[in-house]
């Protein structure tokens, strides 16, 4: 969805996903890590599930998914739909 595997997501920042799945998503997960380089190193992965004011999803639809960071943290996030 774009060119990095994550989506930057700073603080008080909003940001609006196109979905391939032409429906209304069922679940949506949004994980965050505080670095876009998410890789595996050394058997810690550094990715975490955001809840409450971090990943605040304030529109879901047949064609995106959008979310809002409520606090003053910085983010990268990476959405999985089903």
């Amino acid at each position: 969805w774009s060119g990095s595997k994550w989506i930057a997501l700073g603080a008080g920042a909003k940001v609006t996903v196109a979905h391939p799945l032409g429906r209304k998503p069922t679940l949506v997960l949004p994980y965050l890590s505080f670095v876009e380089d998410d890789t595996n190193q050394a058997a810690t992965r550094r990715a975490f599930l955001g809840v409450g004011d971090v990943a605040n999803f304030y529109d879901v639809s047949d064609k995106y998914v959008s979310v809002e960071n409520r606090t003053q943290g910085e983010f990268y996030l990476r959405l999985v739909l089903e």
